[in-house]
C-alpha cells in the first residue's frame, strides 16, 4: 500500500499542465481526494462561501433554504455535480449539460429570492477562488 499512489504522480509529471490540465485535476480530485476528503473540504469550506449577508440570505432563505430543510440532500447535490466535474473535466458534454443544471436551479432561486442577491462579482470570485 505504501507506494499504490506512485503512478499518480508519475503521471502527473508527464503531463503537460497548459495543455493536459483537465487530466491534472481528474487524477488529484478523483484519485488523491476520495470521498472522506471531498465531504471534509466541503463541510470546512462552505461557511467560507457563505459568510457576505447576501449570499447567507439566499443560501438560508429566512430558514426555508435546502440547507436548512434538506441539508443531506444539499450536500448529496452539491457532491454529485462536483464528482462529475471533477472526472470528465470542463469540456466534456456530462459537465456541460451539469453547469447548466446548477445555473437553471440557482436563477430559480434569485428570482424567488429577491433581486439583488446574485448579483455580487465578490461572491462567485471568492468562490471559485476558495
Amino acid at each position: 500500500m505504501k507506494n499504490s499512489y506512485n503512478w499518480i504522480a508519475k503521471e502527473i509529471a508527464s503531463l503537460d499542465p497548459y495543455r493536459d490540465y483537465e487530466r491534472i485535476w481528474q487524477l488529484m480530485t478523483c484519485y488523491y481526494f476520495g470521498d472522506f476528503m471531498m465531504n471534509f473540504l466541503y463541510t470546512n469550506q462552505f461557511p467560507y462561501y457563505i459568510m457576505t449577508p447576501h449570499v447567507a440570505t439566499a443560501v438560508s432563505r429566512n430558514g426555508t433554504g435546502k440547507l436548512m430543510k434538506q441539508k443531506d440532500k444539499r450536500e448529496a447535490d452539491t457532491a454529485s455535480h462536483f464528482w462529475s466535474w471533477f472526472e470528465y473535466g470542463p469540456s466534456h458534454p456530462i459537465t456541460q449539460e451539469s453547469i447548466k443544471r446548477v445555473n437553471a436551479a440557482h436563477a430559480g432561486v434569485a428570482k424567488r429570492v429577491g433581486p439583488g442577491l446574485y448579483t455580487h462579482d465578490y461572491d462567485y470570485t471568492y468562490t471559485l477562488c476558495m
